[in-house]
């Protein structure tokens, strides 16, 4: 049997919890008890780690950070000419953009949605969790909501009721994270993309929040139907 395939960003994370890090996203344990109960069909997950000092330049299309070297498109050439040719050799996954999908959270984000919209011939399926898209006066914002914006065909994304953190001083932008992430739905469905959205109430910008939202995008993308 051949498998779907799931590319997570922050590899790092996404199976083990690492030092000075708050948490892990479980994927192996939520994957593993998701098909195991029937709820989705089995699918390989393949954490791809950042190389640390450099993660903005890695994942960002555009300077949200100053200094910062923007190299999403070369980021998405080397995953379609190093990494998944490396994991279709050693593991019998199925090629293609319907059974081909990519994740991350934060920047892993922005560069899972950004690779799904650029190269729908190997992505058809984004998970986005808290993307940063109000940075730089709403700049990624601006381009995801846009006209021309090629939104995947099926496409997760979530936010915590409290993204920017837990201080009086934190609620008004909190509140415009949410509502970005609710637009971007929006927008998505609109566009013809099979789109889920969850807020997680209480939730903060840390690995613990997506590793609780984490089943939900699974389900989205591989609950039986």
């Amino acid at each position: 049997r051949d498998y779907s395939v799931l590319y997570l960003m922050d590899g790092q994370n996404v199976f083990i919890q690492q030092p000075a890090t708050p948490g892990e996203w479980h994927a192996d344990e939520t994957a593993t008890r998701l098909i195991e109960s029937g709820e989705i069909e089995p699918v390989i997950i393949v954490g791809i780690p950042h190389s640390g000092f450099s993660r903005a330049d890695e994942y960002l299309p555009a300077e949200l950070i100053d200094g910062v070297q923007p190299s999403a498109d070369e980021f998405v050439t080397w995953l379609e000419t190093s990494v998944m040719p490396r994991v279709e050799r050693a593991f019998r996954v199925k090629s293609g953009p319907e059974d081909t999908a990519i994740g991350g959270a934060s920047f892993g984000g922005i560069i899972s949605l950004y690779a799904a919209s650029q190269r729908p011939d190997l992505f058809g399926a984004a998970i986005v969790e808290s993307p940063s898209v109000l940075s730089k006066n709403g700049y990624m914002m601006s381009l995801f909501a846009g006209g021309s914006f090629n939104w995947p065909k099926t496409v997760y994304l979530g936010v915590g009721s409290q993204e920017a953190g837990t201080s009086d001083e934190a609620q008004k932008l909190n509140e415009r994270y949410v509502a970005a992430i609710e637009s971007l739905a929006a927008k998505a469905s609109t566009s013809g993309s099979r789109a889920a959205i969850l807020v997680g109430q209480g939730h903060v910008h840390n690995e613990p929040a997506w590793a609780e939202r984490f089943p939900e995008a699974l389900k989205h993308l591989y609950g039986k139907r």
